[in-house]
């Protein structure tokens, strides 16, 4: 039981060393994704968009997508994602993106955001269907 907990130790003693190489900026960024959830709906973003592109383009093997959504991975999509954030943001901007999301203000925001973006699609949908009505009737009256 003791070389148990011992090994437990030791491997999360590496897993902190690992992270003590990153930069105090590098490692705020990946808090801010972590708590905003950004990479995973980035990523269900792009599972969207594999769906769409394989209804688009029946041509191509069902047998492929399902491999490609197999064979993404979320760590290595937000590994992408950090130097970005690193690149456009101060870290005195990203301190302070954390500071209000772990604040009551902002965990209410994060409870919403599903619900609102889904909501926001929606009523995009229902603007874009409405300006395309009336082109749509146009074109078939040519």
């Amino acid at each position: 039981m003791r070389i148990i907990l011992i090994t437990i130790l030791l491997s999360c003693l590496t897993m902190v060393r690992a992270k003590e190489g990153e930069s105090a900026k590098t490692q705020d960024v990946r808090k801010f994704l972590r708590l905003t959830n950004v990479a995973e709906l980035s990523f269900a973003d792009i599972k969207s968009n594999i769906e769409l592109q394989s209804r688009a383009n029946p041509d191509v093997p069902a047998a492929f997508w399902k491999e490609l959504s197999a064979n993404l991975r979320p760590q290595e999509f937000i590994d992408r994602m950090v130097p970005i954030y690193e690149k456009h943001f101060s870290h005195d901007e990203i301190k302070a993106w954390i500071a209000f999301f772990e604040s009551p203000h902002g965990q209410a925001f994060l409870k919403s955001q599903v619900v609102v973006l889904q909501e926001c699609s929606a009523a995009g949908q229902a603007y874009v269907d409405e300006v395309a009505a009336p082109l749509l009737k146009k074109l078939e009256k040519k």
